[in-house]
């Protein structure tokens, strides 16, 4: 029928759209092992943050994004690992994974860590057709009829492999990074009705860094920039911080590459709500056309960090004696 190309462009177009394949997240410089997966355990304690983003406000079927990733490191291997689920949901589409990942750290000097790491793990993308409505469809009466075999009226789901690999390295005051994500570029698949669609997940490169700075004895500045890229388009954010007593912090984050994708700045504010647990929120001020749809984005995230090294060092060699 000649409305299949409905469903097919809804693919090709998801497909195309570089947000659409890697959500946005304003507070990228406050969550580095999401970035990447040679930060697991890097700082030497247990880390755990859950991230929520509701994009583009007041626009029916805008990005939903909840995040969470734990880690900690495992000085028995000489690195750490960790785990990160991730749900998102945008007009008829959803995504739900699950990665597992391990980084490798090498003390280059004193001064001069690094650390190698990688991500496995698998994604599970769906579709609501019942969301979904054709030209020609029925729908006002008795069940949905889209009149077209390739569009689902109900959820339908596939899975794939997903894999992932970076470099982390610390000099003094600078931290950074370049990582990348389906390196495999694998495919999901979609039954519908006996044809098979495909969805491909395209490779993503990052490479990312900060600074931290200390001015005077209660305030510190942290730049930082993050470029994502899939070869054919590319994204750029710029971010600053200001800490004040190690405990509240305030700043802002621009994220666009040109004139043409200009997207948002974001307003960021956070504070230490005790040793353990801190607490942001970031609000981004919609600097594209989708301002006359959006009311412009909103962001919260929690953190957890013990603060304390994990077993630290290795085991002395066992001795066995009959006595004990």
């Amino acid at each position: 029928m000649r409305y299949t190309t409905f469903i097919i462009l809804f693919f090709g177009i998801a497909s195309g759209l570089y947000a659409q394949q890697r959500p946005h997240f304003s507070m990228y410089m406050l969550n580095t092992h999401k970035l990447n997966p040679a930060y697991a355990g890097f700082d030497e304690s247990l880390n755990a943050t859950g991230v929520y983003r509701q994009q583009w406000n007041g626009l029916v079927g805008a990005p939903e994004q909840i995040q969470l990733n734990v880690h900690l490191p495992l000085f028995l291997i000489g690195g750490g690992v960790g785990l990160s689920l991730d749900s998102e949901s945008y007009g008829a589409r959803n995504l739900t994974k699950a990665e597992l990942s391990y980084s490798y750290w090498l003390n280059i000097s004193k001064n001069f860590q690094m650390a190698i790491g990688a991500r496995v793990g698998i994604s599970q993308h769906g579709i609501d057709g019942s969301i979904l409505r054709a030209p020609e469809g029925i729908y006002e009466q008795g069940p949905i009829n889209h009149q077209d075999p390739l569009i689902p009226i109900s959820n339908v789901q596939g899975t794939s492999p997903v894999f992932g690999s970076g470099i982390h390295l610390r000099y003094q005051g600078f931290s950074g990074g370049i990582s990348v994500e389906n390196i495999m570029e694998s495919s999901t698949s979609f039954d519908l009705n006996g044809t098979t669609l495909k969805y491909a997940n395209i490779r993503h490169f990052m490479a990312y860094g900060s600074y931290d700075q200390e001015i005077g004895t209660n305030f510190s500045l942290k730049p930082s920039f993050l470029v994502r890229s899939d070869v054919i388009q590319t994204e750029l954010n710029l971010g600053i911080l200001i800490e004040y007593d190690g405990r509240f912090f305030a700043g802002g984050a621009y994220r666009g590459f040109n004139s043409e994708t200009v997207d948002a700045f974001a307003i960021i504010v956070g504070a230490s709500l005790n040793e353990n647990i801190s607490l942001s929120y970031s609000y981004d001020l919609t600097l594209s056309d989708l301002s006359v749809v959006s009311n412009g984005s909103h962001e919260i995230m929690l953190n957890y960090n013990l603060r304390k090294p994990i077993g630290k060092g290795k085991l002395p060699g066992v001795i066995y004696n009959s006595r004990f």
